[in-house]
């Protein structure tokens, strides 16, 4: 836990990466000053709306720190989506037949 910044975990020292390619990489120190005030505010104003389920919570941290995990544990799985082109030709076949 890094006091301002919230939990952090290693696999999120990754995204020091995206800052290095020429577009971000050329602005100087204010633009990029501003950047990161934009997009902070930007994220603080998407979880206003979480904001009564936080204070009606018995134990914000352990909330927190849960919510945080099981996203991280979400965003870590690899999703296979293979598609099966019988199941898929059997549904459009029954869903065309409500279009009858």
């Amino acid at each position: 836990m890094v006091p301002g910044y919230g939990p952090l975990i290693l696999r999120e020292g990754a995204d020091v990466v995206d800052g290095l390619y020429p577009p971000a990489s050329l602005l100087n120190f204010w633009a990029s000053f501003g950047k990161w005030a934009l997009e902070g505010m930007e994220k603080r104003a998407l979880v206003v709306s979480q904001e009564a389920t936080l204070e009606q919570s018995p134990d914000p941290y352990a909330l927190t720190r849960d919510i945080y995990i099981q996203r991280q544990n979400y965003n870590a799985e690899i999703v296979d989506d293979t598609v099966d082109e019988e199941q898929e030709a059997y549904i459009d076949d029954y869903l065309d037949s409500f279009d009858e």
